[in-house]
């Protein structure tokens, strides 16, 4: 049965305690954050991904599933795949996390490209004007975790909601037609992601999360989040960590930050 708000890869199969550390030893090493927060994240959007190009293969009669988990590869870049097999526990998820398996498709006959995911984020679009709505603002300015973000980049100026709009604002005008802008995957869809320098000139402070609108040619602004925050969602759309745009190659110890300080819906 499932739980409407459950991610989907948890949703899909029940993973038990150690499931993430198991994942992380056999994957080439790079920072995942405290408790291995960012690799969730990474997996469970890149799961989403896979599931929506139905890269996701399950056998009910043979009581075995797998997906390739992104484009994860071990110290020797033979791929990286999750495996499961049937969940006996009544009413609960299908599958169970089995093991990590390492190098060429679990089954013989199929090959790696059938299970590779293919990342195509739309073109950012400069000439598209930048839109917030008056309910997104009273998020931003309101909102207790939204509040918490703009008081750690702006410390007691952040009660100025003026002020703060205009800085704001102001920011994503200077980088409206900037290179750095980056995609993300949040839940089920292509976001952008524009580096926000409010503060200081050498340090992104906020990033705005832009929805594209294609109808109204528009990108559409829903929150501000910190950068350790929006890391997982966007190095689930590079093969590696080394592609990433330089201004989200945190360090080890920025993406220790711990995401269970803030909401995971926006």
């Amino acid at each position: 049965m499932k739980n409407r708000y459950l991610p989907p890869l948890f949703n899909f199969s029940f993973n038990p305690d150690g499931w993430l550390e198991d994942v992380a030893k056999d994957a080439k090493r790079e920072p995942w954050g405290k408790d291995y927060k960012v690799l969730e994240i990474y997996l469970r959007a890149s799961f989403e991904i896979a599931k929506q190009q139905n890269k996701v293969y399950e056998n009910r009669d043979d009581g075995f599933a797998f997906w390739k988990a992104g484009y994860l590869v071990n110290e020797m870049s033979d791929p990286i795949w999750l495996t499961y097999q049937t969940n006996r526990r009544a009413d609960k998820q299908q599958w169970v996390f089995k093991k990590v398996h390492s190098g060429n498709c679990p089954i013989p006959e199929r090959s790696v490209d059938d299970f590779q995911i293919k990342i195509s984020p739309p073109e950012f679009n400069s000439s598209w004007s930048i839109h917030i709505s008056q309910s997104n603002i009273d998020h931003i300015y309101k909102d207790t975790e939204n509040v918490k973000r703009l008081k750690l980049v702006f410390g007691n100026l952040a009660e100025n909601a003026h002020l703060i709009f205009r800085t704001v604002l102001g920011e994503i005008e200077l980088n409206r037609k900037s290179e750095t802008v980056i995609p993300q995957w949040y839940y089920g869809d292509y976001q952008f992601l524009m580096p926000l320098f409010l503060t200081q000139s050498e340090k992104v402070e906020l990033a705005a999360a832009l929805t594209p609108n294609p109808i109204m040619k528009r990108y559409e602004i829903h929150t501000l989040l910190l950068p350790h925050y929006s890391y997982a969602y966007a190095r689930a759309l590079v093969k590696s960590r080394a592609s990433f745009a330089n201004w989200m190659l945190l360090s080890p110890e920025e993406l220790n930050n711990s995401y269970s300080e803030e909401q995971e819906v926006d």
